[in-house]
């Protein structure tokens, strides 16, 4: 990688490349980028399609059939590895991830990098999105498995609360009859697996992305 950035531009690379990963799943906003290090944006947009290229960032895209105008069609940037994460914000230790404010978005790279890699492995392609409404609600992950979508929302918590399952029960009011009716999985750090709320199903993480939904295993393995 580094032939395929000037010298002149190393520093710079090096800067762009610790502000990435402190934004590592959330929306990809070039022209903050840019701004904020003082480049163009199409440099910034040359070195993410090289880190994507390079399979060091995954660019997830926004689920919008049927929605129109009332989401937002952003990709969410994410790293492929969260160590590298770690690495470049100073990041050093357990406790430092868990107790700091980057917990909830190193969990949720985990899981959905993850998910990536699996379905890369199998040679499944395009079946990976997001959903947020212009409102603020959002979905962290849509598994479309045969025009099939499993929703799935990311916390990093023991407790689960109502408001942690808004985003999915949005979902099922606005989508339309025909995904309304899959069960909704709501991923999260713990041990057990229950029904939490109406078509909400809680899980732990420790489950590897195979779930039993209305009758049916989630899952390429």
């Amino acid at each position: 990688m580094r032939g395929s950035i000037r010298e002149a531009n190393l520093y710079e690379f090096q800067r762009f490349l610790k502000l990435l990963a402190a934004r590592t799943a959330q929306d990809l906003n070039q022209a903050s980028l840019a701004k904020e290090i003082g480049l163009t944006i199409p440099t910034i947009r040359s070195w993410i399609s090289l880190l994507e290229a390079s399979s060091i960032v995954y660019l997830l895209p926004p689920f919008h059939r049927n929605f129109g105008k009332r989401v937002i069609k952003a990709p969410k940037l994410y790293f492929m590895d969260t160590g590298l994460v770690c690495y470049l914000v100073g990041l050093q230790s357990a406790p430092h991830v868990l107790d700091g404010p980057m917990a909830g978005a190193l969990f949720e790279t985990a899981v959905v990098s993850n998910f990536r890699k699996t379905i890369d492995a199998y040679g499944v392609r395009d079946c990976l999105y997001y959903w947020r409404a212009v409102a603020g609600l959002e979905v962290d992950l849509l598994i479309d498995r045969g025009g099939k979508l499993l929703p799935v929302e990311l916390k990093v918590s023991s407790t689960l609360t109502p408001r942690h399952a808004a985003g999915l029960l949005a979902w099922q009011r606005l989508a339309s009859p025909k995904f309304r009716r899959l069960g909704r999985v709501s991923v999260r750090i713990s041990s057990r697996t229950r029904k939490f709320a109406r078509s909400v199903l809680a899980t732990s993480e420790s489950s590897r992305g195979r779930w039993r939904v209305s009758g049916e295993t989630w899952g390429w393995w």
